[in-house]
């Protein structure tokens, strides 16, 4: 499925695609999210194409670096299994000013996991260390003037209840565009060290 760019570079990152179910759960969180958020509040709220599980983000890098990062990534996956995955709470963080609404996906263990996988391939690939600790989330907006009043936010919709089978992670390419991100599936990598579904 390699889509190679004519400049010899991508830009890319591994993560959990979400299916339709869990896209209307973000969907009806970022809509009660919305009645919430001041007037003098600006919040640029995601696309549902670009809502997702980032489970560790590449940066820009030689697209002849790309097989050999699939096979680790392949590798370190082996052996994590499939899981199910749904959304739970409305997270705002960082927590003293917040700058980012999001949708806790649950359970974390088995993200965790995955994450960790993937960062232990990438940095057996040359990529440098990622200095921040993982934390599993669904970014729904991001504020880009005003300040939240974070205490309505404690309220947010309870967990729903769809779910999702989780059995692949999708190495995506994202490319930036004044209107906003493009993300393209590259690869996708089944857990467990099964076959990848047919598209």
């Amino acid at each position: 499925m390699n889509r190679e760019p004519a400049d010899g570079a991508l830009r890319g990152f591994f993560a959990v695609e979400l299916e339709r179910s869990l896209l209307d759960e973000a969907s009806r969180v970022e809509g009660w999210l919305r009645e919430q958020v001041a007037s003098d509040v600006v919040v640029r709220w995601t696309r549902e194409r670009g809502r997702h599980v980032t489970l560790r983000f590449l940066g820009r890098f030689a697209v002849e670096r790309l097989s050999g990062l699939v096979a680790a990534a392949r590798g370190a996956l082996a052996s994590a299994a499939p899981f199910d995955l749904g959304l739970g709470s409305v997270l705002a963080f960082p927590a003293r000013r917040p700058r980012v609404l999001a949708v806790d996906p649950v359970p974390h263990g088995p993200l965790v996991s995955a994450a960790a996988a993937l960062e232990r391939a990438a940095v057996h690939c040359g990529f440098d260390a990622e200095p921040r600790s993982f934390r599993p989330h669904v970014t729904l907006g991001r504020v880009k003037r005003g300040a939240l009043a974070t205490g309505s936010l404690e309220s947010g919709p309870a967990a729903g209840r769809a779910l999702q089978r989780v059995g692949e992670v999708v190495l995506f390419r994202s490319e930036l565009h004044p209107s906003g991100a493009r993300y393209t599936p590259l690869e996708r990598i089944a857990l467990g060290g099964q076959s990848p579904p047919s598209p």
